[in-house]
């Protein structure tokens, strides 16, 4: 068998400083209908024919976390033209975190390694979709909720309002094309596969808004169940109570999916969350 050629983990320790981007947002849109009779991954099917974005990036080189499979980096969109308003209004400002997929040898023989580039879009992809079918699902669970309490009245107790970061899919790339350098605008071509597959690009982001104050893991994904810990700390009161209500949020997807599925691995800070996991 042949090797698959990967690149070292250390492109991601260089300064990545005003690189080229191709930025498609996700807007998770699409129904739980739509979900138990996708044909093909929905967020590449919800992107085909959006606009696309063109910018400038810069990404901090030292990460800001450095999990199993992913690091988080912070990174700040440069304001090109009057376009990029639309960014920034979006993901609620420049600061961005931008987000990177890796390998890593359980072992610790082998260091970090990040495949080639278009087997790397492709996984970024896959967690893009993740994220569209999470926030969609959570958004199902609250329409949920809030029907029972037009039909019975409010609970005696609080109602966490969470929702997952708004996000988007970005890929850097050599050269802008044609119609940004003429016309200055960012606002550019309609999304295709296909663009994919160009030499041109250089390396995938996943792109979220910027999450501050104390990041907590309330369920983990081997358990449908509170976490004892959130991060270093014990779970505050607050933190325990939200993470309760998460588990009660589970039950509702695995009903409300007719048992397909339901979002696991919540974590985030306030009323924001990332990285989730959906269990099928």
């Amino acid at each position: 068998m042949v090797p698959v050629p990967t690149r070292s983990f250390e492109i991601l320790r260089s300064p990545n400083v005003n690189e080229k981007v191709v930025i498609s947002l996700i807007y998770p849109e699409a129904s739980i209908n739509d979900l138990l009779n996708l044909e093909k991954p929905s967020f590449l099917g919800a992107l085909e024919g959006t606009p696309t974005y063109e910018g400038l990036l810069s990404v901090t080189p030292s990460p800001l976390g450095d999990g199993t499979f992913k690091t988080a980096h912070i990174a700040e969109l440069k304001r090109c033209s009057e376009s990029t308003g639309h960014l920034f209004r979006y993901f609620g400002g420049q600061v961005l975190v931008a987000k990177r997929l890796h390998f890593e040898d359980k072992l610790g023989v082998v260091p970090k390694q990040i495949p080639p580039v278009q087997e790397e879009l492709r996984h970024i992809i896959q967690e893009c979709n993740i994220l569209y079918w999470c926030s969609t699902i959570l958004t199902l669970t609250y329409h949920f909720i809030d029907s029972k309490m037009q039909e019975k009245g409010d609970p005696p107790f609080r109602i966490p309002r969470l929702r997952f970061v708004k996000s988007g899919f970005c890929y850097a790339k050599s050269e802008f094309s044609q119609s940004s350098r003429r016309g200055g605008h960012l606002l550019t071509r309609k999304f295709k596969e296909t663009h994919l597959s160009s030499s041109k690009i250089n390396r995938g982001y996943i792109l979220e808004e910027n999450i501050t104050g104390r990041f907590v893991k309330y369920i983990g994904s081997l358990f449908p169940r509170p976490t004892t810990r959130g991060g270093t700390q014990l779970l505050s009161e607050a933190e325990l109570e939200t993470a309760e209500f998460l588990c009660f949020t589970q039950h509702v997807q695995y009903l409300q999916t007719k048992g397909y599925g339901y979002i696991s691995d919540y974590q985030g800070s306030g009323d924001l969350l990332t990285d989730p996991q959906l269990m099928t």
